[in-house]
């Protein structure tokens, strides 16, 4: 018999003399509803012998209402509940299984950060669950933006009656719709319309009765506003017509259409492919309803292509006309015509007054 057959004989009559009970899964830990914590292991197999303990920083603990120890047989599984986790809870845990002669332990070490994070979490669920037991927001404040660019703040509620009270603010001042919202419908709306920077702001949703009160925030400012403000970019964009043209006593002017529009959508102008920035010569504005960009006194030097180019989150919508030939001589003779007319109406005003 050589070295490498002794140490195996050796080595299975140890097994044999001191037989373990083997685990499929060693002693770990999930948090439950309410907050309490599970610490459990699965044998193989279990007979209706077994016997087992947990000891916690060298502590016997034994089954109580705080800490219920139980296990199941057939699964192989046994466990202990921790019925209120605290700080009090940090350290290491170990289970000892005995099952006739078979024996076997496995611990699980929870300090620091690995057990500042299983409190944090557990003391989540238990403020949660004591949170649903009264009238609570199943989810809170998002937005959505619709077809027609109104922007609407969305939150949904539960465990209502109709005695529920609901309200919304914004910048802590009470927001008073035509209609009062209704939780028991399970989802109250805040419809924002013609959005722009002046509604940013901190809004806030409450809800309560005679069983507890729930309250969500939703700040809109920073990347939230920007969100939003792509969100109706990328409705307005694609619903934006072709470039028209509008001549006026100062100019010619190039709108463009679209379900809505606020300068705060990045939009820019190009002549001949260099970008336009706003002057007295080419003046850059809009209304809700369309964006426009004005060529004031022109000059054949502002004849060729322009195009306003419309950017969202992911793509860009660009709308062109081209400014020469046909097109710009005819718009140059309505601008030349517009010109005289309002100079003429001007003056005539001046003569009716001087002679009053």
């Amino acid at each position: 018999m050589n070295e490498e057959d002794l140490a195996k004989m050796l080595e299975l009559s140890y097994a044999i003399r001191h037989p373990i009970v083997p685990l499929k899964t060693g002693l770990a830990y999930e948090i439950l509803e309410r907050g309490r914590v599970r610490f459990w292991a699965q044998a193989q197999k279990l007979s209706s012998a077994v016997s087992y303990r947990f000891v916690v920083n060298d502590k016997e603990v034994t089954s109580s209402e705080s800490h219920k120890i139980s296990h199941n047989a057939s699964s192989g599984i046994i466990e202990m509940v921790v019925d209120r986790f605290t700080k009090e809870n940090e350290g290491t845990y170990t289970l000892q299984i005995h099952d006739g002669i078979a024996k076997n332990q496995s611990s699980l070490v929870l300090v620091g950060d690995v057990f500042k994070a299983a409190l944090k979490e557990a003391e989540f669920q238990r403020k949660e669950y004591i949170r649903k037991q009264g009238p609570h927001f199943q989810e809170y404040i998002y937005f959505c933006v619709e077809e027609d660019c109104t922007v609407m703040l969305v939150c949904k509620v539960a465990n209502v009656k109709k005695e529920t009270t609901f309200h919304w603010y914004k910048d802590d001042e009470e927001i008073v719709l035509e209609v009062e919202p209704n939780p028991t419908s399970g989802t109250c709306s805040l419809p924002i319309p013609l959005f722009s920077r002046k509604d940013q702001g901190i809004y806030k949703a409450t809800l309560g009765d005679d069983r507890g009160k729930d309250a969500s925030l939703f700040d809109i400012s920073g990347q939230v506003f920007e969100d939003i403000i792509n969100g109706i970019a990328h409705i307005a964009g694609t619903s934006a017509s072709e470039l028209m043209l509008q001549c006026t006593p100062e100019g010619i002017r190039l709108q463009c259409y679209m379900k809505y529009y606020t300068e705060e959508m990045r939009t820019h102008w190009f002549h001949k492919e260099s970008k336009i920035s706003s002057s007295e010569k080419m003046r850059i504005g809009g209304t809700s309803e369309m964006a426009w960009m004005q060529i004031c006194e022109p000059t054949d030097k502002d004849k060729g292509h322009y195009a306003i180019e419309i950017l969202d989150a992911k793509k860009s919508h660009t709308r062109t006309f081209d400014l020469s030939g046909q097109a710009y001589t005819d718009a140059y003779a309505e601008f030349q015509r517009l010109k005289a007319a309002a100079f003429a109406e001007k003056n005539r005003g001046r003569v009716v007054g001087g002679s009053a």
